[in-house]
């Protein structure tokens, strides 16, 4: 007999050169009889539901059968109840014949229907006598209005002497006609008495039956055409009904049950005969919705009431198989969570919580870590073991209650500790609590993880940050410094060259001396706008650029911006459209920086315009009360990735500039610089081969407000 199971912290040691191994998978025992309660639950269930299944198909087969009795009989009784009204009229037309032996007049015939049709009123809305020509001889309603449109046509042989017609509209009513020949005594024909009979006389007989709801009487001639459809729908009367399953079923037997979806989209079990004595076929359907509407409704208490006892006995089963693996759950548990820990590089121990904090596990990392043995470390307190700083990173936290057991969640520290041989390393301490049933914490575990290596990267990268960032600061601070010294001598270049192009002292004597002139000129002209930006750019990064605010009038800095610019765009065949309200309120800005600011984004906008495009230039309001500085042109466009790179600086977007067409990529990157001083932004809005929208937008805080009117 095996000895009972013990918990990991009670199996005695291993000897001496012999590994403990964890235990990974439950004990084998526990397999088979787990297995065995499972599948004996499962065949229990099978053997459940599939019993209530075949229970629910006999029940609706039941069902099925049922329904299709009751509509053979009321088939059979709407078969005989035709048979007989259609049998007055043989009586009606043997009263006729006997009468017409005695030479009556009309006004005699007229009497003798009236007195016929006010005994079945009902069957015989109108009767009438027409000769063997078909013209008329006489009628039981002489108000009735005479008509000779009846259509008698069918490719049947006759079953009997009356033939029925098509129904038709006479007024407001609906009637089938009825005819049947009359003859002498010598069976020569002398004429046709013909009977107008109401669709709803037969619905009424289907209504005084008593059919649940959805059902559906229908009377059809042989060869197809509706003349009846009850309790009270006519809407179809009339109608072939060749296309239908009732029709398929009549050619494949003259009596018989099928279910199938009916004309008017509703799923019946339908009896259908064809009569022995009439050219008529009558069916009967009981909607499917309402024959099987109790069985459903049992099916689904049944069912509600099988998932009930599943789920119970599957909640029982799912219980006894987790009592029965828990212990071995729990064992292999504990195996993997031990070597995990013996595996892990960082050093980890698990402490009690209570006053002393002894450790009770520990990994040969942290062993290494602190200078110990891992055996050395448990069961001592954390106190005696570990550094002091160690010690003291913890001293104060509320997050372990010994008293209590509650833990209010995971701290992180970083701190330094000394270690034996006078070496300081930096070690990322991490204590979270074990938790346990009712939220309580017995046990947390302690992860210190050498991060000496990583911190002494990061510092390295901190100073490496903070040179970059001194370097590149020196470098806009000599830039700014430099604005005298180069612009200077750069305007005093270009102020002679436009002293000896324009030959302000006197000829130069050569003409190409002249030319010279002018292209240093140009030249130098060119070079000192780009000396600007730079200059300017560099002043901004480096905060040397203060801004001179005062109350701008808008549409006149428009004006004259379109003014300095449309020398340019006059030689580049640009048409600048100015759109901007006289009465637009003044903005609290730098009207050289703003100047500055819509120069540069309309150089671009005729830079990058087709000859004779258009540059429109506005200003407006914004709904939030600010404004809105907008130039737009019809130039080649720019995708999202590259108006993103139009706003870096030194940097031009590859396939858009010409090579005749100059640029430093400066002038979009001192604009946003010089919007950001304003408090604004700039938005770029541009679509490849359409054109860019370029909007300077100004905060409300800086839109001056008029004083309303005393």
């Amino acid at each position: 007999m095996s000895p009972p199971d013990r918990p990991p912290h009670d199996r005695p040691p291993p000897r001496r050169g012999q590994s403990r191994r964890p235990v990974t998978t439950p004990a084998v025992g526990h397999v088979p009889l787990r297995r065995l309660l499972v599948a004996g639950v499962a065949v229990l269930l099978v053997a459940m539901w599939g019993l209530f299944g075949l229970t629910t198909a006999q029940q609706f087969d039941l069902a099925r059968d049922s329904a299709q009795s009751d509509t053979a009989t009321v088939a059979k009784l709407v078969d005989a109840w035709a048979q007989s009204s259609l049998a007055r009229v043989d009586y009606l037309a043997g009263t006729v014949e006997a009468m017409l032996d005695f030479d009556p007049t009309p006004a005699d015939l007229n009497a003798l229907l009236a007195r016929q049709q006010a005994a079945d009123p009902d069957l015989f809305p109108v009767i009438e006598v027409r000769d063997s020509t078909y013209g008329f001889i006489a009628s039981s309603n002489p108000d009735f209005p005479i008509e000779s449109a009846r259509n008698f046509d069918s490719d049947l042989p006759a079953k009997t002497a009356s033939e029925i017609g098509l129904p038709r509209v006479v007024g407001d009513d609906l009637l089938i006609p009825v005819r049947q020949a009359l003859h002498d005594s010598a069976g020569v024909k002398r004429g046709i008495v013909v009977v107008e009979i109401a669709p709803f006389y037969f619905g009424g007989f289907s209504a005084d039956l008593g059919l649940p709801a959805g059902a559906a009487v229908v009377m059809l001639r042989e060869d197809g055409p509706l003349l009846v459809r009850g309790p009270d729908d006519q809407n179809m009367v009339g109608d072939s009904y060749r296309d239908s399953a009732l029709w398929r079923a009549l050619q494949e037997a003259p009596t018989g049950s099928f279910h199938a979806l009916d004309r008017d989209r509703v799923e019946r079990i339908t009896s259908y005969r064809l009569s022995d004595t009439l050219p008529l076929a009558v069916a009967v359907g009981f909607a499917t919705d309402q024959v099987f509407a109790a069985t459903r409704q049992r099916a689904v208490e049944n069912g509600l009431a099988g998932a009930l006892l599943s789920a119970l006995l599957i909640a029982g089963t799912a219980y006894l198989v987790r009592q029965i693996g828990r212990r071995a759950t729990a064992e292999a548990q504990a195996g993997i969570a031990r070597a995990a820990v013996q595996s892990v590089g960082s050093g980890v121990a698990v402490v009690v919580v209570d006053e002393q904090r002894r450790i009770v596990l520990a990994n040969p990392a942290l062993g290494r870590l602190l200078g110990r043995p891992p055996d050395a470390l448990t069961g001592c307190p954390l106190a005696d073991v570990a550094a002091p700083q160690l010690v003291a990173a913890f001293a104060d936290d509320d997050w372990l209650d010994s008293a209590s057991g509650s833990a209010a969640g995971e701290s992180v520290r970083e701190v330094a500790l000394t270690m034996p041989d006078g070496t300081e390393i930096w070690v990322e301490v991490r204590l979270a609590p074990i938790p346990e049933r009712f939220g309580l914490t017995h046990h947390a575990v302690l992860v210190l993880t050498d991060r000496t290596e990583s911190r002494q990267a990061e510092q390295a990268l901190i100073e490496a940050r903070d040179q970059a960032e001194a370097s590149s600061r020196s470098k806009s601070e000599f830039l700014a410094n430099m604005s005298h010294e180069l612009r200077t001598p750069l305007n005093a270049v270009i102020g002679f060259a436009e002293v000896i192009a324009g030959e302000v002292f006197g000829p130069v004597g050569t003409p190409r001396y002249r030319e010279y002139a002018e292209d240093i000129h140009q030249s130098g002209s060119h070079l000192l706008r780009i000396i600007s930006d730079i200059l300017d750019l560099a002043k901004i990064e480096a905060n040397r650029v203060v801004l001179d605010e005062e109350p701008v009038d808008v549409a006149t800095t428009l004006a004259m911006c379109a003014r300095l610019i449309a020398g340019r765009a006059e030689e580049a065949g640009v048409a600048i459209k100015v759109e901007a309200a006289d009465d637009l309120p003044r903005l609290m800005a730098d009207e050289l920086r703003v100047k500055q600011v819509v120069l540069n984004l309309l150089s671009n906008a005729v830079k990058f315009s087709p000859e004779a495009g258009t540059v429109r230039l506005a200003a407006r309001l914004t709904h939030d009360g600010g404004l809105v500085v907008e130039v737009h042109d019809n130039g080649p466009g720019m995708t999202a990735e590259q108006a993103v790179l139009a706003m870096e600086p030194f940097r031009q977007v590859n396939g858009m500039v010409a090579v005749s067409r100059e640029g430093t990529g400066l002038g979009l990157p001192l604009a946003t610089r010089l919007m950001a001083l304003h408090d604004g932004r700039l938005v770029i809005a541009s679509t490849p081969g359409v054109g860019t929208t370029v909007e300077a937008r100004f905060p409300a805080a800086r839109v001056v407000r008029r004083r309303a009117a005393a």
